[in-house]
């Protein structure tokens, strides 16, 4: 678990960030938690899901709404649908 796995980077690094973290996750069958607040991370991720498709096939971003009794999930595509609408993900 990592949280705020954006602070201190760049954005301009963070697409990278994402691509060695999953790949490295996905190598040694882990599961990753990562938090955040930021919208770069967040479109960083949605740039990699829409170009690398078959890496983030198991990418999933969760919402926390506290008006609601369960988390709001995002799969790669919609992660990459909402950034490129201006959606607001992040909780």
């Amino acid at each position: 678990m990592v949280d705020e796995i954006d602070t201190g980077l760049h954005h301009s690094v963070m697409t990278d960030m994402w691509r060695v973290l999953i790949a490295s996750a996905e190598r040694l069958d882990a599961q990753l938690f990562v938090t955040t607040h930021s919208l770069d991370c967040v479109r960083s991720l949605a740039w990699l899901a829409s170009s690398r498709p078959d890496l983030c096939k198991g990418v999933r971003m969760h919402r926390v709404d506290s008006e609601r009794s369960k988390t709001v999930v995002y799969g790669p595509e919609e992660i990459s649908i909402a950034a490129e609408q201006h959606v607001e993900l992040r909780g």
